[in-house]
């Protein structure tokens, strides 16, 4: 059996491979500048990613900022949809993405609130400017870019921790790469179970599994976590696993059930 230290060994090469190859992950090297539009696809895309593949959330998030119709040419899209009747809303966010919803599954039936809601929270306490959630945040505070995503509804503690990577590593928030270290992986379904199928932690209940992952001491957890996330999503599926594939496959105990 595979110590600890190997497996997480394994999981950091994927991560070099995924920026080396793929060009994910990587750090920004000095702090990126959103528009105010990009901001609001960003924000939106990271409400959508949830039931549905991270791409199709974000090419959502920004079709409904940029090409729906109904928003493209208003001046702050978070006061128009804090204004907007609840029905209207409902109409646009199920039909609006060529036809079709923007959320996926049972979500698109709460997607229109959630939006609404978070546009009034927007408007209320961030001016209408989704910048300033993450605007002012310094080094020492990095977990305040946490508390802030996941007030809004729709988020929870697995999107708000994806959003603050996403922040932090790839726009430079926060102080950037020299907050690395201080993160926390999020335990969603895919790093649970990669993580308890190659015996890195002992259960995938969610409580147990965020102890163990924490007591794990990563030198980036950001990192460690896209790089599991990742062999969850292409390799380590939930049935039928692509275990011969699977970047872990020498170190792995393969605890299927």
């Amino acid at each position: 059996m595979a110590s600890k230290k190997t497996i997480i060994k394994y999981i950091m090469n994927h991560y070099k491979y995924l920026v080396e190859e793929e060009g994910r992950g990587v750090w920004s090297k000095k702090r990126k500048r959103f528009t105010s539009m990009e901001a609001s696809a960003w924000f939106v895309g990271v409400m959508l990613d949830q039931l549905q593949r991270a791409e199709g959330a974000w090419d959502r998030g920004d079709h409904l900022v940029y090409e729906n119709e109904e928003f493209r040419s208003v001046v702050n899209i978070w006061e128009t949809i804090s204004d907007m009747h609840l029905n209207s809303l409902k109409r646009i966010c199920n039909t609006g993405y060529y036809g079709n919803a923007y959320a996926l599954r049972y979500l698109h039936r709460r997607f229109p609130e959630y939006l609404k809601r978070s546009a009034k929270l927007i408007v209320a306490k961030y001016k209408g400017d989704v910048r300033n959630i993450w605007n002012g945040v310094k080094a020492e505070k990095i977990d305040l870019l946490y508390d802030r995503l996941i007030e809004f509804p729709g988020i929870g503690k697995m999107l708000a921790r994806m959003g603050q990577f996403d922040l932090v590593r790839t726009y430079g928030v926060g102080g950037g790469e020299e907050n690395k270290s201080k993160m926390r992986v999020k335990p969603d379904e895919h790093v649970r179970r990669v993580a308890y199928r190659s015996d890195l932690i002992s259960t995938k209940k969610v409580t147990i599994a965020t102890r163990e992952l924490d007591s794990l001491q990563l030198d980036s957890p950001a990192d460690f976590d896209l790089a599991v996330w990742d062999i969850g999503r292409e390799f380590c599926k939930l049935k039928n696993p692509y275990c011969n594939e699977c970047p872990l496959d020498k170190v792995c105990v393969k605890r299927l059930n």
